[in-house]
């Protein structure tokens, strides 16, 4: 079972992140104030679209997720909404973070999510097994570096 918590990698990422929306703009001087401001809005509106989209937030968000013996997902938002999803091929794994994406039923209101760890988040004993598992549910190539996957 994952349960996603923020981890101080995540909220690092975050804070640079939010300092890069802010301070940017402000780098290049021949710029209005009004220009300036409409990209800073404009840069943290895609930030938080893209947190949303990440499940990072929003009460889409996963509150827990459940690998069955099955091969299926059993998923919980947020919102109290729980149903089975399959992982999708395009999920990403690498050796310091994983992208899980699910599709599930959309006549349900559980069309596609998304959850992104950072390696500390899962502790590395649950890192190891779940990246072992999905490689070999998947079929798919990871790094083969050992220290990599430590």
């Amino acid at each position: 079972m994952l349960e996603p918590r923020w981890s101080w990698q995540r909220w690092m990422l975050v804070v640079i992140q939010l300092a890069m929306c802010v301070g940017v703009p402000w780098l290049i001087p021949q710029w209005s104030l009004s220009l300036r401001l409409a990209l800073i809005a404009l840069s943290l509106l895609l930030l938080g679209v893209g947190y949303y989209q990440l499940g990072w937030w929003g009460s889409h968000r996963l509150r827990k997720a459940t690998w069955l013996q099955s091969g299926q997902w059993r998923l919980e938002r947020a919102n109290g909404l729980s149903f089975s999803a399959e992982l999708h091929s395009d999920s990403q794994l690498n050796p310091g973070w994983m992208c899980l994406r699910w599709q599930g039923d959309p006549v349900s209101g559980a069309s596609g999510c998304s959850l992104m760890f950072i390696r500390g988040e899962l502790g590395s004993d649950t890192w190891r097994h779940l990246q072992a598992r999905l490689r070999l549910e998947a079929g798919r190539s990871l790094p083969t570096d050992a220290a990599a996957l430590k």
